[in-house]
């Protein structure tokens, strides 16, 4: 059998809800590793759980783990003594070095609220993975009628990550236009009050978060100043 060597266990709690992750305790029972921890939040409320694991100290974490099983993803309910088990040598090339983990905790957020603006009302239809690339499908809700209206390919949208990049979009399609990196405009998408306006953008992922902090969508009309919708904690669907 061979030997796993773990040392400290750090817990990491995102700030987007109160819930702290504490007593983290992991084991080994032959070749797999055992990790348990308390998850505090609100009574009955679910989490999203990722576990990450660092062999440099915790400079540099890995993750979130995949060959893992237990109270781990998605609807893991707040209280103690939750237990998830890592098939460490499926993942890693394990040579024996130390091991440090950290686990976050995320409220499962059933869907980001609609965000008001001058143009209406904006509304995140779905947030999933394709590949490595993260596809939102959104809607406008327009308050005006009989005006037009653009989106713009940069500076926004943008999103931002868990670690505070902020990334462009590969893709646009607003109405009935579509646009890549190349083009700067959108085609102009006529308005009607009450109607919806769908559209979809695509990011580029190097890591699959399970939550957006903030995606930033500026629209223009006419020759006006852009007006921005920020939507923030956007659920990805798994």
């Amino acid at each position: 059998m061979r030997l796993i060597f773990i040392t400290l266990y750090i817990m990491l709690s995102l700030s987007v809800q109160a819930q702290s992750v504490e007593n983290i305790v992991a084991n080994t029972v032959q070749d797999k590793v055992i990790i348990n921890y308390d998850l505090n939040g609100t009574t009955g409320a679910n989490y999203y759980v990722n576990i990450y694991y660092s062999i440099d100290g915790g400079m540099n974490y890995i993750g979130p783990l995949r060959h893992v099983s237990g109270e781990v993803a998605s609807g893991v309910q707040s209280g103690a003594g939750k237990k998830a088990q890592w098939d460490i040598f499926k993942e890693l090339n394990y040579q024996n070095e130390p091991i440090q983990f950290k686990v976050e905790a995320i409220p499962n957020l059933r869907k980001a609220k609609a965000i008001s603006g001058a143009f209406g009302d904006l509304s995140i239809i779905k947030a999933s993975y394709v590949n490595n690339i993260l596809v939102i499908e959104f809607s406008l809700l327009p308050s005006l009628e009989n005006e037009t209206m653009t989106i713009s390919m940069a500076p926004s949208p943008y999103l931002t990550t868990q670690s505070g990049e902020q990334l462009l979009p590969e893709f646009i399609s607003f109405g009935l236009g579509e646009f890549y990196e190349s083009s700067k405009y959108v085609a102009k998408v006529p308005l009607m009050n009450g109607i919806d306006v769908k559209g979809l953008i695509k990011f580029k992922m190097t890591d699959q978060e399970s939550v957006i902090p903030a995606l930033l969508i500026s629209f223009k009309k006419n020759w006006d100043n852009p007006v921005d919708y920020k939507v923030v904690n956007i659920p990805i669907e798994r």
